[in-house]
């Protein structure tokens, strides 16, 4: 499957949605373009809500270390939402999981930038 990535704003935060497959295959810095798209000049955070994501490779992990070390370098921290089990037992064996603070919901994900 495809992956179809949402983006909207909720007050400051930047949520980017993603629907599908994240894995190779697909044309490379999807989720970067993303992000550059969305940007504003207020914009505090980002939020990562990948509940809605399937399956993700090797190559799929490269493209969130991208976007996280580019939002890094943009003043910007980056919290990820509804993760399912096999994506965090993903996240946890590249040790990719200690770059996103995780969180049940988006809502919950958005709250974190508020403080």
């Amino acid at each position: 499957m495809a992956l179809d990535i949402k983006t909207r704003e909720s007050g400051s935060v930047l949520v980017l949605e993603l629907v599908g497959d994240l894995r190779a295959g697909r044309p490379l810095g999807t989720l970067l373009s993303a992000l550059e798209a969305g940007m504003k000049p207020d914009t505090a955070g980002v939020v990562l809500n990948v509940k809605g994501l399937f399956t993700s490779d090797s190559a799929g992990i490269a493209e969130l270390v991208q976007l996280y070390s580019t939002a890094k370098k943009k003043g910007l921290s980056v919290a990820m939402a509804g993760a399912g089990k096999r994506l965090l037992d993903v996240l946890q064996i590249t040790r990719v999981d200690t770059f996103f603070p995780q969180y049940a919901d988006e809502a919950a994900a958005v709250g974190h930038f508020a403080k």
